[in-house]
């Protein structure tokens, strides 16, 4: 049984974590994702804020352009409010200037609802990331949607394979169980391509993650309503087979 997804709040923000040279194709599939535009965004695109967490001699992705609501922040962990100093400065026992966490320069602030999670090791920084919007939006008494297309993430090799990861219990359902025990959390949702999957039910704010098997489901899928028409959605597919 499909259960339908609520219309979720536009805008949506792309958080790419620890994208690496070493990952060539996932590494260009998101820079197309970051670099999107089509007809049917409009002359805005499909993101309203976009974000880059880096890591330790990385600024990736190379080459973009940011617009007012675009940053490269770095971020130790993957966390969106990590303000954790580089190593070298903790090994040399230095003052480490002030980093500043990617949540402080106005990221995931009350109102922005909508996650599309991608860059990272599935079972490490895009984790960190993922948990540290549940602990801002936690904070903030909002319900979020975090999004992960597995086509923009990579995983390692004591992962496995990351589609039966996602149909078993994991980090990150064992996180929300842990959260709900500990009475923090009241209703939360775990979906594969909009089937759901996991559920707990509470009267205070939702939080949804949604995993997608595949960029066609995401685009077709109430997160994207503007792709959702075939026409738009065949673009969005010839777009990302290019090379």
């Amino acid at each position: 049984m499909i259960t339908p997804v609520k219309q979720v709040n536009i805008p949506r923000t792309l958080i790419l974590t620890h994208l690496r040279q070493a990952e060539p194709h996932n590494l260009r599939s998101c820079t197309k994702l970051w670099n999107l535009t089509d007809r049917a965004f409009g002359a805005e695109g499909p993101f309203a804020k976009r974000l880059s967490l880096t890591e330790e001699g990385s600024d990736l992705p190379a080459g973009v352009k940011l617009g007012p609501w675009d940053n490269k922040v770095f971020s130790w962990t993957g966390a969106i409010d990590d303000v954790t100093p580089l190593p070298k400065y903790q090994k040399m026992n230095l003052p480490p200037p002030d980093f500043v966490s990617a949540y402080d320069l106005g990221f995931a602030q009350p109102g922005e609802q909508s996650f599309i999670l991608g860059g990272g090791n599935l079972d490490f920084c895009i984790w960190e990331t993922f948990q540290s919007l549940v602990k801002v939006k936690l904070e903030q008494g909002e319900s979020f949607q975090a999004i992960i297309p597995l086509a923009m993430v990579y995983w390692s090799d004591r992962l496995g394979n990351p589609f039966k990861y996602i149909e078993q219990p994991n980090r990150y359902t064992n996180f929300l169980e842990q959260t709900h025990a500990a009475g923090k959390l009241s209703s939360s949702q775990v979906f594969i391509d909009e089937q759901l999957v996991f559920s707990r039910s509470g009267s205070g704010p939702t939080i949804e993650l949604h995993w997608f098997t595949a960029l066609k489901g995401m685009f077709a899928s109430p997160f994207f309503p503007e792709t959702s028409e075939p026409a738009s959605l065949n673009r969005m597919i010839s777009y990302f087979a290019q090379r």
